[in-house]
């Protein structure tokens, strides 16, 4: 499945991958985005608003820019960026962030 497929890819190239759902929200629970984050393993990312850990102003208009980014047909392309997020205790990580729209075989 494409899912699978681009999700194994990230993994062997990133060292973490989240997955965001239509609202940008984590899908699911993220062991390696959580120890990047320094959350403890108590704390579920899973739902999360991701823009949550993206500082506002300048940081955050790169994000939605970088996932925002969409062809005349309306669909979403694929980009590529580096962002700061905020770590559990506020310190700035900076990452380089990947944007790989797909769309599941449910939608």
């Amino acid at each position: 499945c494409q899912e699978t497929a681009v999700s194994a890819l990230l993994n062997m190239v990133c060292d973490c991958m989240v997955d965001l759902d239509h609202d940008l929200c984590i899908k699911r629970h993220f062991e390696k985005f959580a120890g990047m984050l320094m959350h403890g393993q108590g704390k579920k990312l899973q739902g999360c608003d991701f823009a949550q850990f993206v500082p506002q102003g300048e940081e955050r208009d790169r994000f939605e820019a970088i996932v925002g980014e969409v062809h005349e047909s309306g669909e979403h392309l694929p980009n590529m960026g580096t962002l700061r997020l905020r770590d559990s205790i506020g310190n700035l990580i900076k990452v380089a962030a990947y944007h790989v729209p797909y769309t599941s075989i449910t939608g």
